[in-house]
């Protein structure tokens, strides 16, 4: 007989595979969610990476291209001549055809607010036509202080200041936390900023952003996000601490994306050093020139200007080596040889010299670039010219030191002043002050005795550093 209460079940057999099959089915489930996870990364990684590269090409060709602006000797004294200066940026393109604008605002920065962020002008930068991650374009958004058209002037009483290393950037930036990191307000503002604009989304202030409709886009508020208690990366004003750019990625409470924009920033202790370094350069071949091309004269070089303290005349001043360099008729150079030595820089090409008083470039940089010149260099020394060194017991050349070697033996030092650094009590605001070497130049380089023509008592040995708050002078020599 069989028990009513005997249940019957499936074969030992039959129940091993049906186990076997379902943890078959949890494994393959589990391979594709991680499959698909690790899909979903990698598309991430190389979206971001994409992305990372795009806007690093764009801030080295947005920095070439204000390094290498080509110099000349054109007149800027005439009033509202536009003349170019070394560290000048594009406009941005305000119509998406990847060409820079003609102007984005008045010298002063009080009209074109709006036209300073737009499109990157890839076309105008020599560049492809660049793309994030996502496919989209790149913004731009540029410092008042810095755009090409029309430029600040440092020429005329009035007008807005030149563009060298005490330009500030007018651009706030604050970090993804809310926290301002440059601040415009405070003489810390960024040059420049570069954005991918992320995935569209529904923007703080309720706008939808539409990238597909007619005209949009070139409306930077269909691209660009904005945090409402904060700021809007669709807008910014200089030298406002309240209305400037903010980085992403950022979320609300809930855990949903608001600001999504990527932004890599040009600040001027990016930009600074590279323009210091390309008029050491300038001044520097300037100098060998001279010394190549002067009749009567050759290997010697110009007195320099009375140190700092007749500014602002750069006249050459007898008896001194070691100032900034003159810019006018160097008469005293001329009557220290005997009418040997030219009285101008050299003019003729190709390697005619842009150090002109009128000049737009140099205009801006004058104040802050120094030279020196070896006892055996200058307009007073003996025929034939002596290479440094060769006067046994004299001490007749100059010397840099650096952090990893000491260069001897040298005919000129040229040194060109960074930002100023309040650190050391530096100021440059006064007349008085710009007639201290000690307010633009540190360390040996402005304690250097090489003022005076004593070769045998010279302690000619200026300081060639790593650029930090006590020191940033560039410096170069021959």
């Amino acid at each position: 007989m069989f028990s009513s209460n005997k249940v019957i079940g499936l074969p030992k057999k039959q129940t091993g595979i049906t186990l076997l099959i379902f943890v078959l089915l949890v494994v393959i489930v589990s391979s594709s969610v991680m499959l698909s996870v690790m899909s979903s990364n990698n598309v991430r990684n190389e979206r971001d990476k994409k992305t990372a590269t795009a806007l690093a090409e764009a801030k080295a060709a947005l920095i070439g291209f204000a390094v290498s602006i080509n110099l000349s000797n054109e007149d800027c004294t005439a009033p509202n001549n536009n003349c170019a200066r070394l560290g000048d940026f594009l406009c941005p393109d305000m119509d998406d055809d990847g060409d820079a604008e003609g102007s984005c605002g008045n010298t002063s920065g009080s009209t074109g607010q709006a036209d300073r962020i737009g499109r990157l002008p890839w076309k105008t930068l020599g560049l492809p036509d660049l793309r994030d991650g996502n496919g989209d374009r790149l913004w731009y958004a540029l410092s008042n202080n810095f755009k090409n058209n029309f430029r600040t002037r440092c020429m005329t009483s009035g007008e807005s200041g030149c563009l060298n290393s005490d330009t500030v950037g007018t651009i706030t930036l604050r970090n993804s936390a809310g926290t301002i990191i440059n601040n415009a307000n405070a003489g810390s503002g960024v040059v420049a900023v570069v954005f991918s604009p992320g995935t569209p989304l529904t923007r703080e202030d309720g706008v939808v952003q539409d990238r597909g409709c007619a005209g949009c886009s070139t409306n930077p508020i269909n691209y660009l996000d904005n945090l409402e208690s904060v700021d809007d990366n669709a807008s910014f004003v200089d030298g406002s601490a309240a209305d400037g750019l903010i980085k992403g990625p950022i979320l609300d409470e809930d855990g949903a994306t608001i600001i999504n924009d990527n932004l890599l920033a040009i600040t001027t202790e990016e930009l600074m050093p590279v323009l210091e370094k390309r008029v050491s350069i300038e001044v520097l071949n300037c100098l060998k020139d001279y010394a190549l091309k002067n009749p009567g004269g050759v290997g010697r070089y110009p007195w320099t200007t009375n140190g700092a303290g007749t500014y602002p005349s750069f006249a050459d001043s007898t008896e001194h080596r070691l100032g900034r360099i003159p810019d006018t008729l160097f008469t005293n150079t001329q009557a220290s040889s005997a009418g040997y030595m030219s009285n101008t820089w050299p003019t003729t090409l190709p390697t005619a010299c842009k150090i002109y008083s009128s000049s737009g470039w140099w205009v801006n940089w004058k104040e802050l670039v120094f030279y020196a010149v070896a006892w055996d260099r200058d307009p007073a020394s003996n025929f034939p010219v002596p290479n440094c060194g060769d006067e046994p017991g004299v001490k007749d050349c100059l010397t840099v030191a650096t952090p990893t070697a000491t260069q001897t033996n040298q005919s000129v030092v040229v040194m060109v002043a960074g930002k100023v650094l309040t650190s050391l009590g530096q100021s440059r605001s006064t007349t008085a002050q710009k007639r201290l070497i000690s307010n633009y130049l540190e360390g040996d380089n402005f304690t250097s005795s090489a003022t005076t023509r004593n070769p045998n008592n010279e302690d000619a040995v200026f300081e060639k550093g790593i650029s930090s708050s006590m020191f940033n002078d560039v410096v170069v020599s021959y």
